[in-house]
């Protein structure tokens, strides 16, 4: 029997951490982020010639999520209340 269509890939670790699961293609990265063995991102993307902006405001809006190195939030109204300034890469 053959399966046609699209083939779908996983990439993850070779081995499973302490819980007994095989971590995925991004949690490996951040597993290196955290040890400060990947730092920064950007210099990944820099390598990559990524483009990529910072954006910098003193009122994102609502904050929907929030942790120690990003938050997510829904802007008021844009662009009115949302006055980003950028530093481009």
């Amino acid at each position: 029997m053959s399966i046609e269509g699209p083939a779908f890939r996983r990439f993850q670790s070779a081995v499973p951490n302490r819980h007994g699961r095989f971590p995925g293609l991004f949690a490996l990265a951040n597993g290196l982020r955290e040890q400060r063995r990947l730092s920064p991102y950007l210099a990944l993307l820099d390598r990559y010639d990524v483009a990529w902006v910072e954006l910098r405001t003193t009122s994102p809006g609502r904050v929907t999520y929030a942790d120690d190195v990003q938050i997510v939030a829904v802007p008021l109204t844009y662009p009115e209340h949302w006055p980003f300034s950028t530093s481009a890469a």
